[in-house]
């Protein structure tokens, strides 16, 4: 009897395995996102209509394996080959970008939650944009890009024993970390640079330049902060990070490095209320 419940608990594991996949088939261009459209891109171009505002955002999904190497190359080429264009044909336009690895029990499919939580800060960022273009003209509103890190957060989809994968999950979030996002992420604040007309990366930028903003939830802010955002770090100065829903202070009055870790779904709305502080409300904060 115990050997037949052992084959039936194996047989329900091996059925809820989740595969080591890209969800996203990778374009060049963004495509128009049409909720319930049978294919996922890995550039998605979002319009969105509140109250008397409508506009648009874009996401971007790079997705990486079990060993932190890209799962599909032409899905990062795509994207900074995007946002270069993009730049050449405005050389004036700015980017609010913002990255965004998610944790354990997640991934990049189109059903998974922090999917949509992301593109709703993401929208409330393009709202604020152009808000702020409202109150002042002489600044352009800068089109907001998210970048969301997809990474293999769910191993096993079977109740309880997804809880048995911690520790695997945690290993993989470290070498994703250290590898491909890594590269990832310094291409970025390359391209940042690029943007705002600068001949190094290790400058700040102002409110209405080109910003990079990284966001980690669960294990990503411990892989992103050991590898990834470390190595873009260490040459600048930066004034605050939110890490884990607190607030640090820093020196400088420019906020470009953030690290908002929010451990539980609960946890999205406040973390999106720092993300928003921490861009629009900086010297309110640091006064």
């Amino acid at each position: 009897m115990n050997r037949i419940l052992s084959a039936l608990a194996l047989c329900m594991v091996l059925a809820g395995c989740a595969l080591d996949q890209a969800y996203r088939m990778p374009v060049e261009q963004p495509r128009l996102f049409l909720a319930g459209q049978p294919k996922s891109y890995s550039l998605e171009e979002h319009a969105y209509s509140v109250r008397d505002d409508a506009g648009s955002y874009y996401m971007g999904y790079v997705e990486f394996d079990d060993q932190g190497w890209y799962h599909d190359l032409r899905q990062q080429q795509g994207l900074l080959s995007w946002l270069r264009a993009q730049r050449t044909s405005a050389p004036g336009r700015r980017f609010l970008i913002v990255t965004y690895a998610h944790g354990w029990k997640h991934n990049a499919s189109t059903s998974d939650p922090d999917v949509d939580n992301f593109r709703k800060l993401l929208q409330s960022l393009a709202v604020q944009e152009q808000a702020a273009q409202r109150l002042n003209p002489a600044h352009q509103a800068r089109t907001v890009v998210g970048v969301y890190l997809g990474w293999r957060g769910e191993s096993i989809r079977v109740p309880l024993f997804k809880e048995l994968t911690f520790w695997t999950r945690k290993n993989a979030a470290e070498r994703v970390g250290h590898r491909s996002a890594k590269d990832l992420l310094m291409l970025l604040n390359q391209f940042r640079a690029l943007s705002n007309g600068w001949c190094t990366s290790n400058i700040l930028a102002g409110p209405h330049e080109t910003q990079l903003v990284f966001i980690g939830h669960s294990f990503e802010p411990q892989s992103t902060q050991s590898g990834t955002v470390a190595s873009i770090r260490s040459p600048v100065q930066y004034n605050q990070m939110v890490y884990r829903d607190k607030t640090v202070p820093i020196k400088n009055r420019e906020c470009r490095t953030l690290e908002a870790g929010m451990a539980h779904r609960r946890d999205f709305q406040a973390g999106y209320h720092l993300v928003l502080n921490c861009i629009y409300h900086l010297d309110r904060e640091l006064a």
